[in-house]
């Protein structure tokens, strides 16, 4: 199955443009509509203080590395999870690319008990999505098939195929 990389236009602002990855066949939304249409209804505070970060960076502060936890993936891959409040659960995945670009995922509950995504098996499916869709982007820059703007917009072959997914 493949997919695209598309722009969230209502979180995207001077700041840092946010994007996250449609896979066809969904109808159009992206897997972070499936990650809040999942986690709104038993966490909504959670939910709408995902929505305001994402916002405040888009327009205000960028996706500076201090709203992040690095080293998610592989080594330099840029896969970071979105830091939780004090209390809160819900683990976001994404691709940050300095402070300009965001690329979003999913994600899901992360049990207190949990010390590593690796140990949940939905964690870790949402991560190891990133994972690869990270390795396919870099590929993809590397060949200049994609191009990073300064300011943060995405330019070139945004749509990735079945046939490049397999690679």
């Amino acid at each position: 199955m493949g997919f695209r990389i598309v722009e969230i236009e209502e979180l995207s602002g001077p700041n840092c443009k946010i994007y996250s990855i449609a896979y066809d066949g969904k109808g159009g939304d992206t897997l972070f509509d499936e990650f809040l249409d999942r986690m709104d209804e038993d966490y909504p505070n959670e939910v709408e203080d995902i929505w305001s970060k994402l916002q405040f960076m888009g327009y205000e502060g960028g996706a500076r590395l201090q709203f992040f936890r690095e080293n998610e993936g592989k080594p330099g891959d840029g896969v970071v999870a979105l830091l939780k409040e004090s209390g809160f659960t819900l683990r976001l995945y994404a691709i940050r690319y300095g402070v300009t670009l965001l690329i979003l995922g999913s994600g899901g509950y992360k049990d207190s008990s949990i010390d590593a995504w690796q140990k949940d098996e939905v964690l870790k499916y949402h991560a190891e999505e990133m994972i690869k869709i990270s390795a396919m982007i870099t590929e993809r820059i590397k060949n200049k098939d994609i191009r990073i703007c300064d300011d943060g917009t995405l330019e070139g072959d945004l749509y990735f195929d079945e046939e490049t997914n397999n690679q």
